[in-house]
């Protein structure tokens, strides 16, 4: 896929749906495999989904980009969840980028003052229990085929970890506030 066909991407999931959601960090920059924004980026989802009511089903977030699992409440679609992720995300991440990578992200055209992700990103509706498993998978096995560990449950940063200690409900997703509170026990 092309870069112009990213951008045309049209992200339809509207409230009530569940969604597959991938976004990158601008210029593919691996800014996130500094432990301490990847633990930033978490924590913030975390809370964004609180805030805003969604249920996280899953997530990994990679040296680069990340992909989240999530259902919408009736009100709320995909693109206004993103866009207000993106933008508080953004403001508190971009200061905490090291000068290298700040270098290869200020590359990227699309690269505006304070920002940290590329604009657009790509959200797909999940329907029914084949897909659900495949994107479940895919998200636990995306840092294992990367060679960043060895197992999923090893991965710091995404949900497999979580899921597997007991800490997700088909109804409501992972348990935001435990998921907090195993995310500050961590000494980074």
């Amino acid at each position: 896929m092309h870069l112009g066909e990213y951008k045309q991407w049209r992200n339809t999931t509207i409230g009530g749906q569940v969604a597959f959601v991938s976004t990158t960090v601008l210029g593919f920059a691996p800014v996130l495999q500094t432990p301490a924004l990847a633990k930033k980026v978490v924590e913030m989802l975390a809370n964004d989904c609180r805030f805003f009511q969604v249920a996280l089903h899953d997530f990994v977030v990679m040296p680069e980009h990340m992909h989240l699992f999530v259902k919408l409440p009736e009100d709320l679609t995909i693109s206004k969840f993103m866009q207000s992720m993106k933008r508080r995300s953004a403001k508190e991440l971009q200061p905490l980028v090291p000068a290298r990578l700040r270098d290869m992200m200020a590359k990227d055209p699309e690269r505006e003052e304070r920002s940290f992700w590329n604009k657009s990103f790509r959200s797909v509706t999940v329907e029914g229990a084949e897909m659900i498993a495949q994107k479940f998978d895919y998200i636990h096995q995306n840092p294992v085929k990367r060679g960043l560990v060895l197992r999923p449950e090893d991965y710091l940063w995404g949900g497999c970890r979580y899921y597997l200690a007991g800490l997700w409900t088909d109804e409501s997703g992972l348990d935001l506030d435990r998921l907090l509170a195993a995310l500050a026990l961590l000494s980074i």
